[in-house]
């Protein structure tokens, strides 16, 4: 039986794939993109609302199926570089599972026009049985709630912190830790990561101490994550009282120049990606920009979290000083 795939590219050797350059940030909004598209497909999946073919007899692929096959390249490469000590959702653990199997070798080499309809067909059943064996859908409804509420409680602590102050400078920072000097990979995975802890709270502490920061801090959240990759990365959210001047080259030098007194080869290092928005209370423009920014801050965590050694997706506060100068430890 002839199988029209005339929509599917004719060598997916040459379709875009997962960059898995090393980088500074906490995920790759592309991975982000295709662990969403795939998730969805697998809902429907489970709730049996995927169609395979859109003819009776088989012939022809829907656009969701084909949209769906078009992900598995970057599932396939994407597994082979994550990090095996994360805790996964079990929509991405049963994707996962399904590309290894040796069924989709011919597939992900690029010899898709020899396969008939049957390996379509038979990959979705076997996805959808996986789905339904592992309540894939009961499961994340526990596991969302407490990925979102982390969201939730950053946006009503910003508007707080914004009804209270009329205005505020919002900067956030991502710290390359696992490339910070005194963490070198020999270490054990439990120390490493306690160290990571550590060199974030006194890059902390210096932010406090700095002069140029005197009685403008309001408030700092903070956490450890660790990337799909394995890389362990600092977030901080530092929220100031002075709009009037942009404070990212100073909180940039404050982690270089900390980096520098470990080791003095800055090539062993790489810079913290910083963003701002300053707002004001009525700029509801801002306010809503700096919300999607906290969103998009936890949306990689529904699919993939890790929790050890102070290293989870729960933020923590570290005290301003424009309220009180008594430095919280």
């Amino acid at each position: 039986m002839h199988l029209s795939l005339s929509t599917l590219p004719n060598n997916w050797a040459n379709m875009p794939q997962i960059k898995l350059n090393l980088t500074y940030q906490s995920v790759d909004q592309y991975e982000v993109k295709v662990l969403t598209s795939v998730q969805k497909a697998l809902i429907r999946m489970e709730q049996d609302s995927f169609k395979t073919f859109m003819d009776k007899k088989q012939t022809k692929l829907s656009p969701e199926c084909i949209a769906f096959f078009n992900l598995l390249p970057s599932i396939a490469q994407l597994r082979l570089s994550i990090d095996q000590s994360l805790e996964l959702n079990h929509y991405i653990q049963v994707i996962f599972e399904e590309v290894s199997n040796p069924v989709h070798e011919q597939f992900l080499c690029g010899n898709h026009m020899v396969l008939g309809p049957e390996y379509f067909l038979n990959t979705v059943t076997r996805i959808k049985f996986a789905l339904t064996h592992n309540k894939c859908a009961l499961r994340l409804v526990k596991r969302v709630p407490a990925i979102r509420e982390q969201t939730n409680q950053q946006k009503k602590y910003f508007s707080q912190l914004l009804i209270k102050n009329q205005e505020l400078a919002c900067y956030q920072l991502e710290l390359p830790l696992w490339s910070y000097p005194t963490l070198p990979s020999t270490e054990p995975v439990s120390s490493n990561e306690k160290n990571a802890i550590k060199a974030l709270k006194a890059y902390l502490k210096n932010i406090h101490a700095a002069p140029v920061f005197h009685q403008k801090l309001c408030d700092i959240q903070w956490r450890v994550i660790k990337s799909i990759h394995g890389n362990l990365i600092g977030q901080i959210l530092v929220y100031l009282i002075d709009t009037e001047e942009d404070y990212q080259p100073y909180l940039k030098n404050l982690w270089v120049d900390m980096a520098k007194d470990e080791l003095l080869n800055s090539s062993f290092y790489l810079e913290p990606s910083t963003t701002s928005l300053n707002c004001y209370l009525g700029n509801g423009l801002a306010q809503k920009g700096w919300k999607k920014n906290l969103d998009l801050l936890h949306t990689h965590l529904e699919f993939y979290s890790y929790r050890a050694n102070g290293i989870c997706f729960e933020w923590k506060s570290y005290t301003g000083n424009f309220y009180q100068s008594k430095l919280k430890e």
